[in-house]
């Protein structure tokens, strides 16, 4: 592929070169409409000649474009230029989970982060009919903080389908794709959710190791080894590892589909349970880095096989996608989980039969349809965003950061109104807030506060603020007219705003501290609820919408306090809020005296309105 560095694609400038495959390009680029670096992996220009491959290619974008959680990596864009297709994404610079693998080894408590945080990602594909079919390591994406992000979903599947690329052959191909594959790929069977478990199981393995389970000096002796050899017992390679872990793992390994995990998040579970039990210096203590030349010098004992349960239906593989991540419906119960038992009968590493040998030589042939890819996607970020503080003269106070509590506003009797007096000392309160955390108007007392433009009781005002509005603080505390004061930014439905606002007076709050976070949401619109006013579930989409006991999805189901049917009016307690791990506007609310967080939506995929 020519290099494209310079050139536009659309609203695009590629700005660099970032990662290459076979099949693909991937760009630092700049999308000057919207003042922020984006990813675009850019298809090869022969593929565009191939009218299958290009209907696809759009059917696909659109489904991955759908794809909202988390811990999946957004697909914001994706088009046509001339002869190119591209895919635009968020920017993630951090590096990808392959690259960490090679000159790193995680905790137990890291890897059991990592896998809810990929689970809780493939189970929300899952539960919308759409499989993955190539994770790998390089596809899961890590930021600053060590938060996974799923990508490349749909790219196997529509280059598998319309290519035919695969060389079982090709130099350097064993160490790419085929060390996850499970044993239907390399049949050239059907794939459903089972099949990215197998490949999750191989990423837990070589977590835990440090090694793959599977290595051969040709891509068809990987096949065999998938198709028929039993994996090493991780506890063989590794004793001081749990038991538990061996179990998980062997489990998601199984050849046939029907003898591993019914449903991904059963596995991440389970896995979960198993570290629970450890003392905390055991989980935080990185893993040692198991040699794969042991395996030529151990005896490996049977493999702990799992009991094979009956077939449950495979995942639908229809591919649309009807609700946002938070308006599903309740998932239906798991398959009871049958504790493993040790095999009846010892098995062997062994070479296939003649016969199964030549079936998969001809198999080799039909297995053009599945595509190995070797194009490292890139390390992706996006840019950090760094709030601008303003200056003045004032007395400035100097608090140590700390964690911040949220004060509860029933213990401030709601007859009291504030009452300032002009000049003063400050010296009598401490101030409750700093630069760089968040807050909100108090509820009690139950009325609007001043935002003024610069510290002090004669300032030109800005606005009033409703109670249980949220907002980050920019600078402060100042001391005037006996007041801290502090710079605040919010956002309402008529834009951002700054200004300056008093902390309290003669004992009584007007504000207190919030982990409100940042205004910017990406990818969220201007906010349409507002504090102390109602709000209800959209008729359209006619969905449940999940009620949390955080505004986060992070934690999947656990967190979820009820579910608020179309149409149904809820109190607008506080907010808004970013979400930490998501694109959206979180609201405080009140339903029948129970309390929890909701999300707002998204412009043209909105699951609350305001009661006009």
């Amino acid at each position: 592929m020519a290099d494209l560095t310079g050139q536009r694609l659309g609203p695009y400038r590629l700005d660099a070169l970032v990662g290459r495959g076979g099949m693909a390009a991937v760009y630092r680029a700049r999308q000057d409409a919207f003042d922020r670096d984006v990813a675009i992996k850019v298809m090869d220009a022969g593929l565009s000649h191939n009218d299958a491959f290009v209907a696809r290619f759009e059917r696909e974008a659109q489904v991955s474009a759908r794809l909202e959680h988390p811990h999946i990596l957004p697909v914001i864009d994706f088009g046509r230029d001339g002869m190119h297709l591209y895919l635009v994404m968020r920017l993630i610079e951090s590096g990808a989970l392959g690259a960490r693998l090679k000159d790193h080894m995680f905790s137990l408590a890291q890897i059991d982060r990592l896998v809810q945080q990929v689970a809780a990602a493939l189970d929300y594909a899952h539960k919308r009919g759409v499989v993955h079919r190539d994770l790998k390591p390089d596809n899961v994406l890590l930021d600053d903080a060590g938060n996974a992000y799923l990508t490349d979903f749909g790219i196997a599947k529509m280059l598998a389908s319309t290519t035919g690329n695969l060389s079982l052959t090709a130099e350097g191909n064993i160490m790419g794709t085929p060390a996850y594959m499970a044993p239907e790929q390399w049949r050239s069977e059907p794939v459903d959710a089972r099949t990215d478990i197998y490949a999750l199981g191989v990423i837990v393995f070589q977590m835990l190791l440090g090694m793959l389970p599977y290595n051969a000096d040709t891509p068809f002796g990987m096949m065999f080894q998938h198709v028929d050899a039993p994996p090493p017992p991780p506890c063989v390679l590794n004793p001081a590892l749990p038991e538990g872990c061996e179990r998980v793992v062997l489990r998601a390994l199984a050849k046939q589909p029907d003898a591993r995990y019914p449903a991904v998040r059963q596995m991440a579970d389970e896995l979960h349970h198993v570290l629970a039990m450890l003392p905390p210096d055991r989980l935080e203590t990185p893993l040692p880095r198991v040699d794969p030349g042991v395996l030529g010098g151990i005896t490996l004992p049977a493999p702990m096989m799992p009991v094979q349960a009956p077939a449950s239906p495979p995942v639908p593989r229809a591919e649309p996608v009807s609700a946002p991540p938070h308006m599903s419906a309740p998932p239906p119960p798991a398959r009871p989980y049958v504790p493993p038992r040790p095999a009846p009968r010892p098995r062997r590493w062994r070479l296939l039969p003649a016969a199964l040998v030549l079936l998969l030589l001809v198999g080799a042939a039909a297995a053009a349809a599945i595509l190995t890819r070797q194009d490292d996607d890139p390390p992706l970020e996006p840019p950090v965003v760094v709030a601008e503080g303003a200056t003045a003269t004032p007395t400035r106070a100097t608090p140590t950061p700390a964690a911040l509590p949220v004060l509860d506003p029933t213990l401030l009797p709601a007859s009291l109104t504030p009452v300032v007096t002009a000049n003063g000392s400050c010296a009598d309160a401490p101030p409750d807030l700093y630069a760089g955390s968040g807050g909100r108007t108090t509820l009690l007392p139950a009325e609007d506060t001043r935002v003024r433009q610069t510290p002090g009781l004669g300032a030109a005002l800005v606005q009033s603020i409703p109670p249980g509005q949220t907002f980050g603080v920019l600078d402060g505390p100042l001391c005037q007219d006996a007041i801290w004061w502090y710079e605040i930014r919010g956002i309402s439905s008529e834009g951002e705003w700054r200004g300056w606002i008093g902390g309290g007076r003669n004992g009584v709050a007007w504000i207190e501290p919030f982990d409100a976070g940042d205004v910017d949401c990406p990818g969220a619109a201007l906010p349409r609820l507002t504090p102390g006013e109602q709000g209800r579930v959209t008729l359209d989409p006619p969905l449940p919408s999940r009620v949390r006991s955080s505004p986060t999805t992070d934690g999947g189901e656990t967190n979820v306090v009820t579910r608020l049917q179309p149409g149904k009016v809820f109190d607008v307690i506080s907010g808004p809020v970013c979400g930490a791990d998501d694109p959206w506007r979180w609201w405080q609310i009140e339903f029948q005296g129970q309390q929890g967080w909701i999300a707002e939506g998204v412009p043209g995929d909105y699951w609350l309105e305001p009661v006009v």
